[in-house]
């Protein structure tokens, strides 16, 4: 069972650190996300052995403002399951441009859900983010913890990340992450530096990427601050296919004179470039051994279902674990599962699922199963349509995020008695919006939060209607 503690402990582990960042900013266009999978993969494979491991309504007409749409599917939401049955939950809204602007956190403390964690983030006119802020709940009040500041270069790419936490009173320097591009957009040289208690920035690492004519990264050097100089540390040398994808990577690191082999993986793609098959090795000083081995199955669709490791032995290779994948008729993967093979059964486990969406963001959550959750978000210019009240629908709220108010929209195909009530995220309800037996028609209702009794706080509610036996569920964000 969670404890508050640990529940906040467990996500600053996980999400305020190096690796984070750097998978953060993958979505800006930052660091090549195989590094950090790579980094990933190799602390796993050599820390494990193989062997033993409202309040204003109208009714309106029956034109109503709708989009006309290029649709697609957004994460609505994300259920964490972890190997001692502990469950989590992500809860995830989105701008008009299909940004997140809120990332909700929640765990499940017996028989209740308990929230700990909210993510929002503000963009500028490009779509660039420019902040994100993390708070905590404390005795059901929101609390600043850390956030993000991010610079953006003519070139929109994030030049300057500034990370810094809250002290209780003001915000103090953490650490700084400055990274240059060439022409193209390649990241060529990231800098990582901290703030130390002489106030002043002291270098930490520093990475230099290498690109081919076809913008492939074909070394990575790792570098860190000895306090004096630079000091090399490791080096990633890659190799592709004619076809961009990449084959060889190693893992090299420097002795204090010369360049020794570490680690090799070897990547194997079938005609449509799907991965099928990794190999991991390790070098022991004379030849390349077996570590350990991923085959990779795909459906018709190109979705992978599954991912199967096995580890070497010295003279065979062995069950290790198996990651496996469920998806819906429109391609969403809706079911991921780990498990890792004891000796003669498969048995539930943690580990990182890694994966994007649509909008190509990239998600890592540890646990041993994920169950996703969708809505169908559209895009594009707003215009008038002509709606036939033939079923009962409730519509995203507009803003969202909102400040105070906002407008929802309803539509119902048969006099019915219709509550719509405002809830927040511990479920208590806040505000009634409708309670009254209404004709069929569409409807618009503005909720005011600086009108409810007793101020409610910026974060995310959810606004529920009841009408017939229709019941329905948004969640939008207050922003003050």
């Amino acid at each position: 069972m969670f404890s508050q503690e640990k529940a906040l402990n467990k996500f600053r582990k996980q999400n305020l650190g190096e690796q984070f960042y750097q998978l953060e900013e993958r979505n800006n266009k930052g660091l090549e996300h195989h590094i950090n999978k790579s980094r990933h993969n190799r602390e796993n494979a050599k820390a494990t052995s193989f062997l033993e491991n409202g309040e204003t309504i109208k009714r309106i007409s029956k034109t109503l403002q709708v989009q006309d749409y290029d649709s697609t599917f957004v994460i609505d939401s994300i259920l964490i399951t972890n190997e001692d049955g502990v469950k989590e939950m992500r809860i995830y809204t989105y701008d008009s441009n299909g940004n997140t602007i809120s990332d909700y956190w929640k765990y499940r403390d017996g028989t209740q859900w308990v929230s700990y964690y909210l993510i929002t983030y503000l963009y500028d006119a490009n779509g660039n983010k420019t902040s994100k802020l993390w708070e905590y709940w404390n005795a059901g009040e929101l609390v600043k913890d850390f956030r993000y500041s991010y610079s953006i270069d003519s070139g929109n790419e994030t030049a300057l990340v500034l990370g810094e936490f809250w002290d209780g009173s003001q915000w103090g320097n953490d650490v700084r992450y400055t990274s240059t591009f060439d022409s193209n957009g390649n990241l060529t040289l990231y800098l990582k530096e901290l703030w130390i208690l002489s106030n002043v920035w002291e270098n930490s690492l520093l990475d230099t990427h290498t690109y081919d004519s076809n913008g492939n990264m074909i070394l990575g050097l790792y570098e860190y601050w000895d306090g004096t100089q630079w000091v090399k540390d490791w080096r990633f040398p890659f190799t592709y296919d004619s076809t961009g994808n990449l084959t060889i990577e190693f893992w090299e690191f420097w002795d204090g004179s010369q360049w020794l082999n570490d680690e090799r993986y070897t990547n194997t793609y079938d005609s449509t470039g799907n991965l099928t098959y990794f190999l991991d090795e390790f070098w022991d000083g004379s030849e390349w051994e077996n570590g350990f081995q991923k085959t990779y199955n795909f459906d018709s669709n190109g979705n992978m279902t599954l991912g199967f490791y096995e580890g070497w032995n010295g003279s065979q290779w062995l069950n290790y674990y198996k990651d496996t994948y469920t998806y819906d008729s429109n391609g969403n993967m809706i079911l991921g599962l780990y498990e890792y093979w004891d000796g003669s059964q498969w048995i539930s486990s943690n580990n990182y699922f890694e994966f994007e969406d649509s909008f190509s963001r990239f998600y890592s959550f540890l646990g041993a199963q994920i169950d996703l959750f969708y809505s169908p978000f559209t895009i594009t210019d707003v215009e008038e349509i002509e709606l036939n009240v033939s079923e009962y629908s409730l519509f995203q709220n507009y803003p969202n995020p909102f400040n105070p108010s906002t407008t929802i929209n309803y539509m119902i195909p048969a006099q019915s008695h219709v509550t719509l009530n405002v809830f927040d995220v511990l479920g208590k309800e806040v505000a009634t919006l409708v309670n009254e037996a209404q004709p069929q028609g569409n409807y618009q209702i503005k909720f005011d939060a600086s009108s409810v009794n007793g101020r409610i706080t910026s974060g995310i509610y959810f606004y529920t209607i009841n009408a017939g036996d229709f019941v329905e569920t948004r969640k939008m964000i207050l922003l003050r």
